[in-house]
């Protein structure tokens, strides 16, 4: 029984102790830039946004079609690039 929670209890501290204030703006922005986005607005840390990257920045921006999409760039220190993960219509 131990064995089932010990990875339980890991990865309950991992996340408690990852700081809220982790967010990434000028990454964010550079990323989005990159693939073609104009931002619009770049925001808080999202804690349930990346499930265990260290970054987690929210962003509204626009894109190629002028249309205005929402989401969270992740990203890992020591771990090269930046996640995009859009959120659901």
């Amino acid at each position: 029984m131990l064995v089932v929670w010990i990875p339980v209890v890991a990865i309950f501290l991992f996340t408690a102790s990852a700081p809220f204030w982790a967010t990434d703006e000028a990454g964010t922005r550079k990323e989005l830039e990159d693939r073609g986005m104009r931002p619009v607005a770049i925001g808080r840390y999202d804690s349930l946004g990346c499930l265990l990257d260290l970054y987690a920045t929210r962003f509204a921006a626009e894109d190629k079609d002028g249309k205005i999409v929402k989401g969270v760039a992740c990203r890992t220190p020591g771990i090269p690039g930046i996640r995009l993960e859009f959120d659901k219509k």
